[in-house]
């Protein structure tokens, strides 16, 4: 049995019927268990995994987790469960043949739109590369609780000409808006793992991420302009650097990234690994 989640109501009657059945449990916490998102409504999680652990510990074979920092924040909070790197996997499409930078140079943030992350420095970089000379467009997709006050921002710094904010999309709309862009960024104070960054290399799209983001991290420096400060000048140093490279070349170093480590038969095959040796496990 796979078990997606953590701190859920439905978790411990899942773990039990499991038990009861004999069936080992895989379970992928998506984040649950880093020490960032640990640290939220600390007192209740904690007492959660207090409750939980005695079913975890005889239920649970195995912690499928997105990277090495996960695993390791993962085993301090639950120490008797192995955890195993399976990483996340996303479609390779088939890409136009690449271009140079745009002029105006397009840049992309695409997901959630949550505090954490810190879509405001992506739309405050907009404001430091204009003030440098730097003719810019940044897209924003995305819904969430901190879209009305990005709006606000940009209007404050007197940029919203400059971002343009269209919402969730998917499909080939999503398609489309990577497609379109020369840069993602993605400048979070916490990503267990950060899908979005393996779709945008994956579309052939170079990427400025914060190293709190563990997908750039895997990606490694050749794909991924990773900062250990994120605030609006170090992107905005980041996107010109970037801009002074052959987009073409950088273009196929990002795909290369995302066919060497995100590839859905390389995740599956981990998967596989993983969820025998559980199996074994139990016998």
């Amino acid at each position: 049995m796979i078990v997606h989640g953590f701190y859920l109501n439905w978790v411990p009657p899942v773990l039990f019927a499991a038990l009861v059945l004999r069936k080992p449990v895989v379970l992928m916490p998506h984040g649950a268990l880093t020490l960032y998102e640990s640290s939220k409504k600390a007192s209740k999680k904690a007492l959660f995994r207090r409750v939980l652990n005695p079913l975890v510990v005889r239920a649970v074979r195995a912690l499928a987790v997105g990277s090495q920092r996960e695993a390791a924040d993962a085993s301090a909070l639950l120490p008797h469960i192995r955890s195993a790197v399976c990483g996340v996997g996303t479609t390779l499409p088939e890409l136009p043949s690449p271009h140079q930078f745009n002029i105006p140079l397009q840049l992309l943030t695409l997901g959630r739109l949550a505090p954490k992350k810190r879509v405001d420095l992506a739309v405050r970089a907009v404001a430091a590369l204009i003030a440098r000379g730097v003719a810019v467009r940044l897209t924003v997709a995305g819904v969430g609780p901190e879209r009305r006050a990005l709006g606000r921002l940009a209007d404050e710094l007197g940029v919203k000409d400059e971002v343009a904010f269209i919402g969730e999309v998917s499909g080939s709309a999503k398609r489309s808006a990577y497609l379109s862009a020369d840069l993602f960024i993605l400048p979070s104070e916490d990503e267990n793992f950060g899908i979005v960054i393996a779709e945008a290399l994956a579309h052939g799209l170079p990427v400025i991420a914060s190293t709190n983001v563990e997908a750039a991290n895997i990606a490694g420096d050749g794909a991924a302009c990773l900062l250990d400060y994120v605030d609006e000048e170090a992107i905005a140093d980041a996107a010109i650097e970037l801009s002074t490279h052959d987009r073409r070349v950088l273009s196929a170093t990002a795909r290369s990234a995302a066919e060497e480590r995100f590839d859905w038969d390389r995740v599956a095959s981990l998967w596989l690994s993983l969820i025998e040796g559980s199996r074994a496990k139990a016998r």
